[in-house]
């Protein structure tokens, strides 16, 4: 059974892949060489999908939680 507690820490973990995709933004804006551009589009492309599964988990938390706090408070109440 998921818990409020594992919910905390994905959303945890979520922040923290949140910071990093920031920091991989800010790189990618200093790659400006025109021999590295083959290697910067690469890595926007990766930053563009990080950042939608970042979004899509975002709202599958959100959803998640509430499920998890009514399931803990029937726990409690059983």
């Amino acid at each position: 059974m998921i818990t409020p507690n594992d919910l905390e820490s994905v959303s945890c973990q979520l922040s923290k892949l949140s910071n990093l995709y920031a920091a991989l933004a800010l790189a990618v804006e200093s790659i400006d060489d025109s021999d590295n551009r083959q290697a910067r589009d690469a890595v926007i492309g990766l930053t563009e999908v990080i950042g939608t599964q970042i979004e899509r988990s975002r709202g599958a938390l959100a959803a998640l939680f509430p499920i998890a706090r009514d399931a803990a408070k029937q726990a409690e109440a059983a």
